[in-house]
């Protein structure tokens, strides 16, 4: 990224927070209930601004009606409250770890519909812990691991990605270019929303999503096009029109398919960066790469239609219209093959797909 527009440091928790946390926890007439307290949100994601609610989560051992009202003002600061019992945050994990153990993909166990169990969970492991009274209750916040929650954001993503992708093409064929842009849009944040999660970037809402690219250069650049969000130039002709939407789903395509293969187990450090040509073969862009703990595929709306490896996850988003040669070099680079394998492997395996119907002709870009 070249201007320093959208750079923000992060405002995150700093020990006036923390002790504001305890005073009011302290405050609360059920105190004697409750068994751990976290502060989160924008705050523990260092995402805050000079008016943010202070994110408070607290626990108590068991259901009272009581004890789910609480403060929105405590000394002058805004508080922004949650009330779990043990149970509830139990449970939480309970889906968590389903998600975790499912063999086949099921996008039930994904689904946004529950958007204030996916809120309470990330909030969850991303808080800090302000106060544990117990043992039990000290070992069950330290249950809620990161890892698997970001690994969930990440398929939720590629799963809306998919979606996102199939109206994409269904406005397309009938000549509704208006909502081929837009979902072409929504496609492009869900493929942010997954880098950030491969980059270990854990968060839920889209208010600090330029925010949060701007601060990781390997997101960073894309805030400079001027062709992935928004409406393009009222005079823009319907080829240009076309052309915006398959670069939309490209970008969204690659930045799913390298995070998907190389930061699931771990978060990456960076995102290859999207260095389309015309030169090489071209990925359909209405195939999106889609991941869950024990499968990795391609996928069309709501199936998946071609298992693959993780290695072939990668090439998939290599094919962006640059020559063979720079294919098979970042190839066995991504992947850690010697020169002489990628050399074999990748024209094997491009033409299969080309055979398949799988690639584009470079001519459309």
């Amino acid at each position: 990224m070249t201007g320093t527009r959208w750079r923000h440091p992060d405002m995150g928790l700093e020990p006036r927070h923390i002790a504001h946390t305890r005073e009011f926890v302290d405050a609360l007439p059920y105190r004697d209930r409750i068994v751990a307290a976290l502060v989160s949100g924008s705050q523990a994601a260092g995402l805050a601004h000079g008016r943010s609610d202070l994110d408070v989560i607290v626990v108590v051992a068991d259901e009272d009606r009581g004890c789910r009202t609480l403060p929105k003002r405590y000394r002058g600061q805004c508080v922004d409250s949650l009330t779990l019992t043990i149970g509830d945050v139990q449970r939480h994990l309970g889906t968590q770890g389903a998600r975790e153990a499912a063999r086949d993909l099921d996008r039930r166990l994904y689904a946004l519909a529950d958007y204030p169990g996916w809120l309470t969970l990330v909030r969850l492991a991303i808080g800090h812990v302000v106060l544990a009274t117990t043992p039990s209750a000290r070992a069950l916040l330290a249950s809620v691991e990161r890892d698997p929650v970001r690994r969930s954001l990440m398929v939720h993503g590629a799963l809306c990605l998919a979606t996102f992708a199939e109206d994409v093409k269904g406005a397309v064929e009938c000549g509704d270019l208006a909502t081929a842009l837009a979902a072409a849009e929504e496609a492009v944040r869900c493929g942010v929303d997954i880098s950030l999660a491969a980059l270990g970037d854990v968060y839920i809402g889209r208010k600090y999503m330029a925010r949060r690219m701007a601060r990781h250069r390997s997101l960073a650049y894309l805030l400079e096009r001027d062709d992935l969000f928004g409406l393009p130039p009222a005079r823009c002709a319907d080829d240009e029109v076309h052309r915006i939407i398959r670069q939309r789903l490209l970008v969204a395509g690659h930045l799913a398919g390298h995070c998907l293969a190389g930061g699931w187990q771990r978060p990456i450090r960076t995102v290859t960066p999207f260095t389309p040509g015309q030169a090489g073969p071209v990925r359909d862009p209405y195939l999106t790469p889609i991941r869950w703990p024990a499968g990795l595929g391609l996928m069309t709306g709501v199936d998946v239609v071609r298992p693959v490896s993780e290695e072939e996850a990668v090439l998939w988003s290599l094919l962006d219209g640059r020559p063979s040669g720079a294919v098979k070099a970042e190839f066995a680079r991504l992947t850690g093959r010697a020169a002489a394998d990628a050399d074999d492997l990748v024209p094997r395996t491009v033409e299969d797909w080309r055979s398949a119907g799988l690639l584009l002709d470079p001519a459309v870009l």
